[in-house]
């Protein structure tokens, strides 16, 4: 390490062959009352759209979700659509989904992101 041109300390190979390990932890976020329940607020909120009985759109939809560090879902963004009116109904959804349990490392809330995919 260097202050003003001059070595303050020196790195020591020795220092370091200690084998000592360094854990971080990290609790990913969660849905109230855990996956199950997200799966099933999923299942019991999303509507087909009816523009769309006729055309009979079935597929994934693949979408990117942050929760931030205090549990309210914050960006939700499309990675693979369908249709656009499936798009929207799956944002929708989860933005007005409720706060989740937020992630947290080293005891501190984080923002967690994740990829869930919706089938239609």
């Amino acid at each position: 390490m260097y202050q003003n041109g001059e070595v303050l300390k020196e790195w020591n190979r020795k220092q370091h062959e200690d084998n000592q390990v360094v854990t971080m932890t990290m609790t990913i976020a969660e849905f109230p009352d855990g996956t199950a329940a997200w799966l099933k607020y999923l299942t019991d909120n999303l509507n087909y759209p009816r523009a769309l009985k006729k055309e009979k759109v079935s597929g994934k939809v693949i979408v990117k979700v942050s929760i931030y560090a205090t549990g309210t879902v914050s960006n939700v963004e499309i990675i693979k659509s369908l249709h656009p009116l499936l798009d929207e109904e799956v944002i929708r959804v989860i933005k007005n989904s409720p706060t989740w349990k937020p992630a947290m490392q080293n005891g501190r809330n984080v923002q967690y992101t994740f990829n869930q995919a919706v089938n239609f």
